[in-house]
């Protein structure tokens, strides 16, 4: 995109933006807000030229910049629930029952109960034998994650890394249950990591570090304002020279004013967070480095899930595609927009019925509704109710949500992905005509498959055209496949690999190849030193290739960055028990029991430091324990019987 101002001091700026239209106000409503033909013309040449504050020198100044000049609509934004989406636990701002029963998870056999101790707030898990606690583990929750208008779920950091906890607190039925995602024996206990797109959908002002998965410098708490007005350091800066009364009346090109964008880039604003699907990066972009009053669609396409019927799963956060799909929207001439109904600076709560029925009737007059209202009474009842029902989504449970796809007569039940069924994928954002040959079409099954259901025929779908993927794409492909490498990726070096996910995968493709492994691997942490996994798959390889210091070292350093990750703790105990050190092996096996109480490798691996120890009955016991977890296995049998003639010649 062109931009006309390049290179220009503030005071430049000011003349040129004094010479320009401005909205005095920032708040934009709907579909009124369309203005006259020659605004129109104004908008699309703001779209041709390009605002200031979409130069990637202009910087993000934080939502208190705006409060000098924005004073009633910063305090009145800070009761949204956009401004409420990333807080700190506050003992004042108590909403759940924190004397309910705890959560039982049967799958798990693990119990969740969370509790205030002072002025910290922490959940707990614990599983009972009879009365008996034998495992208990309570962390310090460091962030709330929702408003609490609908949810509220908890994350706990860990030396800068950042988890999902495992319970979450669901309004509407005034409940505690598991958080979605964990429930029907998905329980990731305190190990469900938070990454950048999670969180930019929920605050700002974050500092990931890349390549990290989950790791942040600093977050930012709740959405600021310039998540839909885009870096305001340009717009501050014009405000410090004075320039706000010479540019009265006129649009200040530093700043983006949603209400004076084309529809669709109005929008893409709302759709950068509220599109639920499958987020397919263009080449050499990232979702995060979308701004508002770009185009959303030169950065990713949004691709939804559709089952076998064509009618797209209803998630949580589908409000923008759902509405795009409505007749309302169609016959409005493209004009009907989440503002016509939904002042961003404004609460949802004071909204009654009432409301927006009004907004229904700016279009429909009750005067002139045909069937099926000539024969209904009215009074009392709205229009929301029958053709924008609650219901339940696919991705949230207990959680009603209203369907924002307005029609005459609403599906009585939610529409789902069946796991039974392979699904098709339709893209919301791209205008063409995407097939399934197409590279973003092909990496939409990729990333279901790795998030959703790591069913192989996915995979398979892209076989035939996985010449249309770059090298890079399909070296990830083989990867998730398992599949063998290509011929010509044999000649690759570690030197030719600038992505670290790339390196990490060919050291997993030569993995029986302990030079290429080990090359690619190192690489791997080289690009991306903050990567646990990466770190702890690169001490993996140095042990399974017998360089047991060297695995060593590795396992010790991902365990600085992260003490609780499970299995450097579990290696690392392995490696230290093979050395006769027992203390310290049983010690960091435990800390990996503590970390997953249902870590089977643990287990063995305490029964294991019982035996070389001596200490056969108390072995013997934990075997037991496993045996009757699994009593299809045949080699805890064995074992067992060998611990009691072994004890039996004692």
């Amino acid at each position: 995109m062109r931009k006309l101002f390049r290179n220009w001091n503030t005071k430049e700026w000011a003349v040129v933006v004094t010479a320009c239209l401005f909205l005095s106000a920032c708040i934009f409503v709907g579909c009124s807000g369309n203005g006259s033909k020659n605004e129109e013309k104004t908008a699309a040449k703001i779209t041709e030229t390009g605002y200031l504050n979409h130069s990637p020198d202009v910087h993000y100044t934080g939502m208190k910049s705006c409060v000098t000049c924005h004073q009633d609509i910063y305090q009145n934004y800070l009761q949204t629930g956009k401004a409420r989406s990333f807080h700190l636990p506050d003992p004042k701002d108590k909403i759940e029952n924190f004397a309910a029963k705890p959560v039982y998870d049967k799958y798990s056999d693990l119990s969740y109960k969370a509790f205030w101790k002072g002025n910290d707030m922490f959940i707990a898990e614990f599983r009972l034998q009879g009365s008996d606690t034998v495992h208990y583990r309570a962390e310090k929750v460091d962030y709330v994650i929702g408003s609490g208008n609908q949810t509220r779920s908890y994350l706990f950091e860990s030396n800068g890394y950042f988890y999902e906890m495992p319970i979450t607190w669901y309004v509407g039925k005034k409940i505690w249950d598991l958080s979605p995602g964990y429930e029907n024996g998905a329980n990731s206990g305190f190990s469900r990591t938070i990454g950048q797109q999670c969180l930019e959908c929920h605050n700002s002002d974050n500092k990931f570090v890349a390549n990290s998965v989950n790791k942040f410098t600093s977050v930012g708490l709740g959405m600021s304002c310039e998540k839909c007005h885009g870096p305001g350091e340009a717009h501050v800066k014009l405000m410090q020279e004075g320039s706000k009364e010479s540019i009265k009346n006129s649009i200040d090109y530093s700043i983006v004013n949603p209400a004076h964008l084309p529809i669709q880039l109005q929008f893409d604003v709302c759709r950068q967070c509220h599109l639920e699907g499958l987020t397919v990066p263009k080449t050499n972009k990232k979702l995060v480095d979308f701004r508002p009053g770009m185009p959303l669609a030169g950065f990713v396409d949004v691709f939804i899930p559709v089952s076998s019927m064509n009618v797209p799963a209803f998630g949580f956060a589908s409000h923008a595609e759902r509405l795009q799909q409505s007749p309302c929207f169609i016959n409005s001439g493209e004009k009907l927009t989440c503002n016509t109904c939904h002042d961003p600076h404004k609460a949802l709560k004071g909204n009654s019925l009432l409301f927006y029925d009004e907004k229904c009737q700016g279009c429909h007059a009750p005067e002139k509704m045909v069937d099926p209202h000539k024969n209904v009474k009215l009074e009392g009842k709205n229009c929301v109710t029958c053709h924008m029902p609650k219901s339940g989504t696919t991705d949230i449970p207990h959680v009603s949500s209203t369907d924002h796809f307005i029609r005459k007569k609403a599906e009585t039940q939610t529409a789902t992905v069946s796991k039974n069924k392979l699904v098709s994928f339709k893209s919301f954002t791209s205008k063409e005509n995407l097939t399934e040959s197409d590279r973003s079409h092909l990496l939409a099954n990729m990333l279901y498959f790795e998030q959703n259901e790591q069913n192989p025929e996915y995979l398979e779908r892209i076989v035939q055209f996985q010449k249309n993927l770059d090298r890079d794409e399909q070296i990830k492909l083989a990867y998730l496949r398992k599949s063998a490498p290509e011929p010509e990726w044999q000649n690759l070096t570690p030197a030719q690999i600038s992505d670290p996910y790339t390196a990490f995968y060919l050291s997993q493709l030569f993995r029986n190849n302990q030079q290429n492994a080990i090359a690619f691997a190192e690489k791997s942490t080289q690009l991306a030193p903050a990567n646990l996994d990466f770190r702890y798959r690169l001490g993996e390889l140095y042990d399974n290739f017998g360089q047991k210091q060297l695995a060593e070292e590795n396992y010790r350093q991902v365990l600085q960055m992260e003490p609780g990750y499970k299995m450097a703790l579990l290696n690392l105990g392995f490696l230290l028990s093979q050395n006769g050190d027992f203390q310290n092996a049983m010690s960091l096996t435990e800390k990996a029991i503590k970390a997953d109480p249902n870590y089977t490798r643990a287990y063995e691996n305490r029964i294991n430091i019982l035996l070389q120890t001596g200490q056969y009955q108390k072995g013997l016991d934990e075997l037991n324990k496993l045996i009757r977890k699994f009593p299809q296995n045949g080699s805890y049998k064995q074992l067992k019987s060998r611990v009691e003639e072994a004890m039996s010649n004692n």
